[in-house]
Formats: C-alpha cells, structure tokens, sequence
C-alpha cells in the first residue's frame, strides 16, 4: 500500500496559494534595521538586567529549597530514629510531645489574650521590682492586720451580744425583784 499511495501522490494535482507581497524601499529597510539595532542595544542591556535578576532569584529560591530540604531531611532522619526506638520509651515520647504542643497551643492563646499587659509596662514594672517587693510586703502585713482586726471585732459582736443578753436578763431580773417588792411592802403594810 506504500507504493501504491506514492504513485497516486505523483498524479493528484496540489493547490498552489498566491501570497500578498509588499515591496519595501532600501531605504525603508535601512531605518527599520537601525530602529531595530537601536532598540537591540536598549533590550540588550535590559535583558542582561532582567537576567540578572532571574538568577538572584533563583539563588534564593536555591537557597529556600535547600533550607527546606535540610529540614524535611531532619524531620525524616527523626522519625526513623523514632520508629527504631523500642515502644516503651516511644510511648514516652510521644507524652512528652503531647505535653509541648498543649503548651506550645497554651502560649499562643496567652500571646493573644487581650488581659496580657503591655512590653511596655511589664519593663516599667521590672524597674520597680525592688520598690513592689516592699509594697508587697507591706501589703501583706496590712492584710494580716485586717484579718486580725476583723477577727477581733468578731469577738466584740460576740461579747456586746453577750453582754446585750445579759443586760437583758437583769432588766427581768430587776422587774422581777420590783415586782416582789412591791407585793412584799403591800403585805407588810396590810
């Protein structure tokens, strides 16, 4: 069938398309030639500066993937050194592991928190560490003086009910005896 399909090319007709031509002076073509090297020039130094920094980036990006590498490299050597160790010891582990992250997961929402006081006045605080010490030793004597001065008036409410309750009972004492003297005088006097 080969032979067959090149003799049947031979004896079909191929169409012949007509193209437009346009003719350019010499002088024409002399200008676009000159525009042409001029802006040769300007693009060949903006190419070297576009390639320029083609290859700093690509240095960086080098040096990313590289870093990368080390990394996922170092993450791999640790989980086959991890998977070696017997279970015991990588139950520990992964405790220890879970005990970092719950406190890595602590620290950020602390960073976040809005209660959190300021660099700014954490270093004022700072300076006046020795001053604080003081005042918070004062203050804690304050606070015993409070509670033994609230504990002494417990006291004192329990001794004036005390005392209250005794007046109390001498008044019906008292009304009592008034009562039998009374009653006593009106007998001798009868």
């Amino acid at each position: 069938m080969g032979f067959l399909s090149k003799i049947k090319g031979l004896f079909t007709k191929t169409e012949v398309t007509e193209e437009s031509f346009e003719y350019t002076s010499i002088q024409q073509m002399l200008k676009e030639e000159s525009v042409e090297e001029a802006s040769e020039e300007k693009t060949s130094e903006e190419d070297v500066v576009f390639k320029c920094d083609q290859m700093a980036d690509a240095i960086g990006q080098m040096q990313e993937l590289q870093i990368e590498y080390d990394l996922v490299t170092s993450y791999f050597s640790d989980i086959q050194v991890i998977e070696e160790i017997p279970k015991e010891e990588k139950n520990r582990i992964v405790a220890v592991a879970k005990r970092i992250s719950a406190l890595e997961k602590e620290t950020s929402s602390f960073l976040q928190s809005e209660d959190r006081i300021s660099d700014e006045k954490f270093r004022m605080i700072k300076g006046m560490e020795k001053e604080l010490t003081d005042i918070f030793a004062r203050l804690n004597e304050l606070e015993d003086m409070d509670y033994k001065i609230k504990r002494d008036m417990k006291h004192l409410e329990a001794e004036k009910n005390t005392l209250k309750y005794v007046k109390e009972s001498i008044i019906v004492r008292q009304k009592k005896l008034r009562s039998f003297i009374l009653l006593f005088a009106t007998l001798a006097v009868l």
